[in-house]
């Protein structure tokens, strides 16, 4: 994920805080060693990258606009997840500046440095990311384990990568930032300027039938809004979820849902065995499993809830389950044998929505045992979103409802 290149710098958002809450300009300049007009340049300098008032000037002093509350709540965010990780970092170590000083002397291109570490796995492909040279992000990085009295990266001639303490304070600097970008949907929203981005981790169903609806409508009504939508392991969502890299997940849920994450059911989803149209089985009426065995199957990944619907279907009747020809995790892969050969699958549909991804494909006439599952959208327990995200939210439902 391309990481932004137009954000506030954090000395201008700490002081931009300390006036936000009601400190006068001449003490929160005081405070961060500036002088009294360097720090009313900064300030003008934050509202012209906004865009926006952010404080109305009167003669008692700057009094923050609603476009000024907006950002103060997105910075205090911001600051508190990176507080949290310096914290967490500096447990158990005696001496070294403490996290209120440390966040000091960070920097926006040292957490950008140590976020393209995490996403691109080393210092070269990092370096492309950023559009920096190699020892520069190599300064960076080391600037920043200077700050933090920690190290962040193994070293190896092999080549560097983030050490466990690297990737959980480049998940909390994500978090950071994703809070800057929330603030800018934030002001967007309150100029009346309703743009910006909603990233979705998504499974086939969703795929397929929940969300081109959602982003269908949304797009039209919002013209300026983008989306992301992406499809991996569970875990590999799980984390992107938790880090801000994604807003949502919309899936089928697994039991074990991590507790830093909540669900909302949204609809249920449906099982059903897939043919291609004209399909022996097609022709026959009073289906059975025993009929099934016969046949090449496609399944799923063995440990999936699908793969364990699918065998509880032969075991209900005493019979042992077929042993696949083909198993994948690939929708595009099932479908093609599908319409190629006489291949049988299983695939879920949702019960509200049309399923584009089964247009053209034959359903049997099969019940399926459990087959009805619950569809969740999934999103951060401790988060905060914008309206764009909540907007979104907002729409699964009513097509849903």
């Amino acid at each position: 994920m391309t990481i932004p290149a137009d954000l506030p710098n954090l000395r201008q958002l700490r002081l931009f805080l300390l006036v936000a809450g009601g400190q006068s300009l001449r003490a929160a300049a005081r405070e961060m060693l500036l002088s009294q007009p360097a720090a009313t340049l900064s300030l003008a300098a934050l509202e012209q990258r906004f865009g926006m008032e952010l404080f109305e000037r009167r003669a008692g002093g700057l009094l923050r606009t609603q476009a000024g509350a907006a950002l103060a709540h997105r910075t205090e965010r911001c600051l508190s997840y990176l507080l949290r990780a310096l914290a967490r970092l500096r447990a158990g170590q005696e001496g070294g500046p403490r996290p209120e000083q440390a966040i000091a002397m960070l920097t926006m291109p040292q957490l950008r440095a140590v976020i393209a570490m995490a996403e691109h796995g080393g210092f070269s492909a990092a370096a492309v990311e950023l559009g920096l040279r190699p020892p520069s992000l190599h300064r960076a990085v080391g600037e920043l384990e200077q700050v933090l009295g920690a190290p962040l990266v193994h070293r190896e001639r092999a080549g560097a990568s983030l050490n466990a303490a690297g990737q959980e304070f480049a998940a909390a600097c994500n978090l950071a930032l994703a809070e800057l970008r929330a603030a800018r949907e934030d002001l967007n929203g309150i100029a009346g300027l309703p743009e910006g981005r909603i990233a979705i981790g998504a499974v086939r169903i969703s795929a397929a039938g929940i969300l081109p609806a959602a982003i269908s409508r949304l797009s039209g009504e919002l013209p300026r809004v983008s989306f992301l939508v992406v499809q991996d392991e569970y875990e590999t969502m799980f984390q992107a979820l938790r880090s801000g890299r994604l807003d949502y997940i919309c899936s089928t849920l697994r039991p074990n849902i991590p507790k830093d994450l909540m669900a909302e059911e949204i609809c249920q989803s449906e099982l059903c065995v897939i043919c291609r149209p004209g399909h022996p089985l097609t022709r026959l009426s009073n289906l059975s499993a025993r009929d099934l065995l016969a046949w090449r199957w496609v399944a799923p990944h063995p440990r999936t809830g699908a793969a364990a619907r699918l065998r509880a279907l032969f075991e209900a009747e005493g019979l042992a389950p077929p042993q696949p020809v083909v198993e994948s995790r690939l929708f595009e892969l099932t479908r093609g044998l599908v319409m190629e050969g006489d291949f049988l699958a299983v695939a879920a549909r949702s019960a509200v929505v049309r399923d584009h991804s089964l247009e053209g494909l034959a359903i049997l006439p099969l019940s399926v045992p459990a087959a009805t599952r619950p569809v969740w959208l999934l999103s951060r327990r401790d988060w905060s979103p914008t309206w764009l995200q909540r907007r979104f939210a907002e729409t699964i439902r009513d097509l849903h409802r």
